[in-house]
Parts: structure tokens; C-alpha cells; sequence
């Protein structure tokens, strides 16, 4: 198998143990289910973390894991050989715990699950360098907590909140430390990068810079989505968010096109819905049905963010067509899902639109599904017809 087929520390290391067994062809079949599991744990982890913070609201729970589960960039990415569905689960699970900490304060929690954070979060910086950008949000959920504690105890802050922080940190820092410190010792920066001359070829495509038009601009990826990355980064987190837009990072004909293209084309404008939602859900996590989760959702918040900023700072550094890509908040997916259904409470009040959000996201969802899940033999079928 070629080097570039495959990537990712734990993809190279099940190739490592396949090769000699199997052909190579067997290999890639094998291999390509790993990122399919990958997906079904994410949905069950974007189940359990609506579960968390939005307690006692089957309604939202359900849309929350709807719009996580058949949210785009979280099918297609599932579905090739990469290193980003392993960094997405685990990323999603960092999420998960630190939630938990955040709506369920009072609760005790031994060391070891603090122990149990940090590897969770140090095997995904180990897959992917991105969730480090995590470790303010993680220090403050897991401060916040102590916090918390104490102050149901009746004591004021004490040193449980630095030992609780430290060993969060410091287990993180054991499991991927080595990792960079190899980077330190053979190339003398402990970050490289694709764009690195230690790395192989710099990359470079034209024109080679950014304009301010590709930072402020927004909508050419609703009439033209694919290669939409092209045009600006907004266009390019959206259009591969609720669409394939980089055709999963391929050059491609119109009939070589891996998806059924025209329900693909169709996400595009479908996928203002849940957008609409998350927008909503900014002022929405105000409301008083919220008081008990709103750090929860804070935090949601404050994730999406801080990768907005990382990646629109990768943007403007690393000049290249795939830099603004959704695939890289794979792990927030649980986060975008929890955030709908929360800028969908306040319109659920209503009959009329409960009745017409409802059915927008169910229009929504049968696209995605047939997008990428239906066969050939029916999707030329429901063409026809």
C-alpha cells in the first residue's frame, strides 16, 4: 500500500500488522472499516453527550442526535481510509467527559478519571495535533469543577483545583509528549507540518496568498459548493460541513463523482437549517429553561469558536485549497447537533413552527441520507421519478 493511501499513527499501525497476513487489496477493505467505526461511535457519543446536557428533553435529544448523526462531513469522512475519524471520536469523548464535569459538579470524581481525560486527550493529540487547541476549554471545565466542589463543602479554593489540573495535563503530556519531542530531536521544531520543508515538498498552489475578500466573504458555496474552499474560508468550512464539498480531497469529472451528486447539491441550500439553529442557539442558551446547562453549552460554544479562530489563522498562514475544511471540527460534531436543538427550543413552542422546523430538518436528513448512503440502482430510480 502506498504511503499516501493511509495515514494516521493508529492507520499505519493496523496496516503494519495486516500486510503480512493479507493482500493489499484485503488490507484497504479491512482498514476501511475501522473509519466506519469510527462514525458509529461518534453517533453514540453525540447521543450520550445531548443525553448530558440537555436532561429531561427527549425532543432536543433527538434532534440533536439527528443533526449529529447525519451531519455530512461526519458520513463522508467516515467512509475513507484517514486519521481524522480516529481524531474526531476521541476528540468527541475529551468533549464528552469535560461536559460531564461541567453538568454534574456536585458529583465526586475520583483521580483516575481525571487519569482517564488526559489519555483521552493526549491519544487524540497523538492522532492529530488539532485537539490541542482544546486545552484552555479543558483547564476551565475541569477549574470550574473544583470550584464547584469546594464550594458545596463550604471551603474556598484550594489546591485540589492546580492537582486536578496538573494531572489532567501532565497524563495528556505523558501519552503524546514522545511524540514531539521525536519531532524536537530529528527535526528541531516539535510541530511539523505538511507545509514544512522537514515534512517533504512544501506545499504551494496559486496564487499563494489570501485576499480580505477570503476572510469576510460568504455564499459562493451555495451556488457553486463544490471546490467551494476556493473562494473564501467561510465558503469552505460550509461547503464541507453539510457537503462534500472537496470531493473528500479529489480532482474529479462530474460523472466520476464519488456521491449522488445532485442530492449533494441539494445539501447545500438544506444545510442553512441546521445552520439557522446554530445561530439561533447563541441567544437562545439565554433562556431560562437553560439555567442548569448553559456552562454545558458555553462550552459547546466556546469549542466551535476557538477551532474557527485556529482554522481561519491556518487559513491565512498555509495559503492552499483544503485549509478551511470541516473535517478538522470532526470532533465538534456533537457540539453542532447540541447547539440546533438548543436554537430550535424557543421556535418548538409554537405549533406552526415546530411543525415547519421539524420538517425542514427532515428534508434535510433524507438529502444527506440518500447523498451518501443510497445505491446506484435506487438512486437512478428516484431520479427518474
Amino acid at each position: 500500500i502506498r504511503d499516501r493511501d493511509v495515514t494516521g499513527v493508529q492507520t499505519w499501525l493496523f496496516r503494519s500488522l495486516l500486510s503480512p497476513r493479507f493482500e493489499p487489496d484485503t488490507v484497504v477493505r479491512i482498514l476501511r472499516f475501522l473509519p466506519l467505526l469510527c462514525g458509529l461511535a461518534q453517533i453514540e457519543l453525540a447521543y450520550r453527550t445531548a443525553r448530558i446536557v440537555l436532561p429531561g428533553r427527549d425532543d432536543l435529544q433527538s434532534m440533536a442526535t439527528l443533526v449529529s448523526g447525519l451531519c455530512p462531513v461526519q458520513i463522508y469522512v467516515s467512509q475513507v481510509i484517514s486519521n481524522e475519524p480516529f481524531a474526531g471520536v476521541l476528540t468527541a469523548l475529551v468533549v464528552l467527559l469535560c461536559l460531564a464535569l461541567l453538568m454534574e459538579p456536585v458529583r465526586h470524581r475520583s483521580r483516575w478519571f481525571f487519569v482517564a481525560l488526559g489519555i483521552v486527550w493526549g491519544l487524540a493529540v497523538l492522532t492529530k495535533v488539532t485537539p490541542l487547541v482544546l486545552a484552555p476549554l479543558v483547564v476551565v471545565a475541569v477549574a470550574v469543577y473544583c470550584r464547584t466542589v469546594d464550594a458545596a463543602a463550604g471551603q474556598k479554593t484550594s489546591t485540589r483545583m492546580l492537582f486536578d489540573v496538573g494531572i489532567t495535563c501532565g497524563v495528556c503530556l505523558l501519552t503524546c509528549g514522545w511524540f514531539f519531542l521525536r519531532n524536537f530531536a530529528y527535526l528541531g521544531k516539535p510541530f511539523v507540518g505538511n507545509w514544512d520543508p522537514e515534512a517533504g515538498p512544501a506545499w504551494w498552489q496559486e496564487p499563494g496568498y489570501r485576499t480580505w475578500s477570503q476572510i469576510t466573504s460568504f455564499g459562493t458555496s451555495l451556488s457553486r459548493p463544490i471546490y467551494g474552499g476556493i473562494w473564501s474560508v467561510w465558503d469552505g468550512l460550509y461547503s464541507s460541513l453539510w457537503l462534500d464539498g472537496f470531493v473528500s480531497g479529489r480532482v474529479l469529472r462530474a460523472d466520476q463523482f464519488p456521491w449522488n451528486l445532485n442530492w449533494v447539491l441539494a445539501g447545500a441550500w438544506l444545510g442553512l437549517v441546521p445552520m439557522c439553529l446554530l445561530a439561533i442557539s447563541v441567544v437562545s442558551c439565554w433562556r431560562k429553561e437553560f439555567d442548569r446547562s448553559r456552562k454545558a453549552i458555553l462550552f459547546c460554544l466556546a469549542a466551535i469558536v476557538t477551532y474557527l479562530a485556529a482554522t481561519t489563522e491556518y487559513f491565512i498562514r498555509v495559503p492552499i485549497y483544503t485549509t478551511a475544511n470541516a473535517r478538522f471540527m470532526l470532533g465538534l460534531v456533537p457540539c453542532l447537533g447540541v447547539l440546533a436543538a438548543v436554537g430550535a427550543a424557543p421556535l418548538l413552542r409554537f405549533r406552526f413552527l415546530r411543525a415547519f422546523v421539524w420538517a425542514s430538518l427532515a428534508c434535510w436528513a433524507v438529502a444527506a441520507y440518500v447523498a451518501y448512503f443510497v445505491p446506484d440502482a435506487i438512486r437512478s430510480f428516484v431520479t427518474r421519478a
